[in-house]
C-alpha cells in the first residue's frame, strides 16, 4: 500500500539513490588522476584538460541530459546514461592498459562522454522521483538524491580502494 517500503515510489527513490551515488564520478576524479597521470605520462596541464573536458561533459552537455529527459523520460535517460558512462569508462580502461592507443582527443572525448554519462544519470534520477511525491516532500526529495550525488565520491573511492588499491 502507500507508504510501505514496497511502494513504487520508494522502489523508485532507491533506485534514483544509487543512481545518484555514481552518478558524481567527476568528484572522485582526483582519486584516480595521479595514477592517470602516470601510466599515461600526461602533463599536469593536459591532465587538468582531461579533468575540464570531464566537467563540460556533466555541466554543458547536461543541457542535453534535459531535453533528452523531456522527449522521452527516465528509463531511455538513465539508459543513454549507463551506455555513455561504459564508453566512457570503457574507453579510459582501454587506453590505460595500452597507452600507445591514448592520444590526447581520444582521452578528452573519454572524458566528455563521462561526463554526459553523470549528467544523464543526474537529470533521470531527479527528474523521475519528483513527480512521484506530493509537493511537501520536494524538498527532502532533492536533499537525499543531491546528497548521494554529493557523497558519490566519498563511496566511490572506498570502492577503489576496496577492488584497485591504486590501479586503474
Amino acid at each position: 500500500g502507500r507508504g510501505s517500503p514496497l511502494d513504487s515510489r520508494w522502489l523508485s527513490l532507491g533506485t534514483g539513490a544509487v543512481l545518484m551515488s555514481v552518478a558524481g564520478t567527476q568528484y572522485v576524479f582526483s582519486v584516480y588522476a595521479p595514477t592517470l597521470k602516470k601510466l599515461l605520462s600526461l602533463s599536469q596541464g593536459r591532465l587538468n584538460l582531461v579533468s575540464t573536458f570531464g566537467n563540460w561533459g556533466l555541466y554543458v552537455l547536461g543541457i542535453g541530459s534535459g531535453h533528452v529527459f523531456d522527449r522521452f523520460g527516465g528509463r531511455p535517460t538513465a539508459s543513454i546514461g549507463a551506455v555513455a558512462g561504459a564508453a566512457g569508462f570503457g574507453s579510459l580502461v582501454l587506453l590505460t592498459a595500452h597507452p600507445e592507443w591514448a592520444y590526447l582527443p581520444l582521452l578528452l572525448l573519454a572524458m566528455l562522454t563521462q561526463g554526459f554519462a553523470s549528467s544523464a544519470c543526474y537529470v533521470a534520477a531527479l527528474n523521475t522521483n519528483l513527480p512521484k511525491f506530493s509537493r511537501q516532500h520536494t524538498g527532502k526529495v532533492v536533499g537525499v538524491l543531491v546528497s548521494m550525488f554529493g557523497l558519490s565520491a566519498a563511496l566511490l573511492t572506498q570502492v577503489w580502494e576496496l577492488f584497485f588499491e591504486g590501479d586503474v
